[in-house]
């Protein structure tokens, strides 16, 4: 974490027929503001939603070791900020 500031941002992804809201702390479709993921999509947001909260996971290898990142309902796990050119806070 260091001394990055948490991830606020969010934007809604609006495809086919679907309203999502995604966050740039990992969470996917809850936040204060509550849940965004509707189908049909709905503009207002009132329509019922069809998934109430989900986090990015992603997991790999390094050096044979598995590695796995993964943010839960509204937890943070991944967090945006500056890093070196070796990739560190």
């Amino acid at each position: 974490v260091g001394t990055c500031t948490p991830g606020a941002a969010t934007t809604d992804l609006s495809v086919g027929n679907v309203r999502a809201r995604l966050y740039n702390s990992g969470g996917l479709f809850y936040g204060a503001a509550g849940s965004v993921y509707t189908v049909p999509r709905s503009a207002t947001g009132t329509s019922p939603n069809a998934i109430f909260a989900a986090g990015l996971w992603i997991g790999g290898q390094s050096g044979g070791s598995l590695r796995v990142a993964a943010a839960d309902y509204g937890g943070r796990e991944f967090w945006p900020g500056p890093l070196t050119a070796s990739g560190e806070l």
